[in-house]
């Protein structure tokens, strides 16, 4: 498989973190058996043989959900169409509010980059954005929507991210009235010294074959730490984006 990543590697300013933006696209590494299709914000679309060989069903449903099929609870049946959910046109970056981030971190670093792909075993779309407050904080946004061939395999994705959730953030939890089940967890920091200057967070949303993942690092560069509240800001913020996100996807 051939695909681009574009910006979606960000370094944080003076902070020195790092975020891999999209972190579902590595589940998205397969063998040169796999054909895929994949677009960047560059506009260069890269195509191996067989590239969405599936041919989309005339009677498929708006907003790629399936016909007939089953409520997405983990019983094998797929409830989105990934051709369908990410047509030929389909940017990302159009599904995203930024809402509070837009004006807790006022200036735009770069343009928001979409990336999306194709692929028989899962299809992914991401919108990552780069964006600071002053000369004081800067901020790493990423959502990223991957589909599952079989919701058996997305509920199995998502029990990997509870286990991971449970191991770096044993407090981590779970977010409730959001696709069939979410969770939100703090991670790691990357800066090891300075580990209260940096906000980590993860959340992700199970709904039926779809998997969403919002993941942010917000890094402070005026060597103060986050607050309390400015931690419950964040999180609160980065539920409201994922959990609308979702929503313009699927149309919910």
């Amino acid at each position: 498989m051939h695909r681009r990543l574009g910006r979606g590697l960000a370094v944080l300013g003076a902070t020195g973190a790092v975020i891999v933006g999209g972190a579902a696209l590595a589940n998205a590494a397969t063998s040169g058996s796999h054909s895929s299709t994949s677009k960047s914000g560059s506009g260069t679309t890269s195509t191996t043989p067989a590239a969405r060989s599936q041919p989309r069903s005339p009677g498929h449903c708006p907003h790629g959900a399936m016909p007939g099929n089953g409520s997405g609870s983990g019983n094998g049946k797929a409830k989105y169409n990934p051709e369908a959910t990410f047509p030929n046109d389909f940017n990302m970056c159009q599904k995203v509010d930024l809402g509070h981030f837009a004006t807790s971190f006022e200036k735009e670093t770069s343009a928001p980059l979409p990336f999306s792909q194709l692929a028989n075993n899962i299809s992914t779309a991401s919108c990552s954005f780069v964006r600071q407050h002053r000369s004081a904080a800067n901020v790493n946004l990423t959502i990223t929507a991957s589909i599952y061939p079989d919701t058996s395999i997305a509920t199995s994705q998502q029990k990997n991210a509870r286990v991971n959730a449970q191991q770096v953030d044993p407090t981590f939890t779970t977010v409730a009235n959001v696709g069939d089940e979410a969770i939100l967890y703090r991670n790691k920091a990357t800066q090891p010294n300075a580990p209260g200057q940096q906000a980590y967070y993860t959340e992700s949303i199970r709904d039926g074959n779809l998997i969403l993942t919002g993941t942010l690092i917000a890094g402070r560069t005026d060597s103060v730490d986050w607050t309390t509240s400015e931690r419950n800001q964040i999180t609160d913020d980065l539920q409201l984006v994922a959990k609308n996100a979702l929503n313009k996807l699927t149309g919910a």
